[in-house]
């Protein structure tokens, strides 16, 4: 997982493919452990899986 997000790539386009739920949930580990300034952890995340159910910010 480290060895993806330190030879990360910009990806245009996706697979229709779901994220396997134990690999969303390691990325999910992963966000939650990363630093915050003055530790504040001011993040939230939002996982959707259901299509229909997404929207996008305009």
């Amino acid at each position: 997982m480290n060895n993806a997000i330190l030879n990360r790539i910009s990806v245009r386009q996706y697979k229709p493919k779901p994220i396997e739920q134990e690999k969303l949930d390691e990325i999910l580990q992963s966000a939650i452990l990363a630093p915050s300034a003055k530790n504040i952890q001011p993040w939230r995340f939002v996982v959707v899986c259901n299509k229909t159910k997404r929207s996008y910010a305009t």
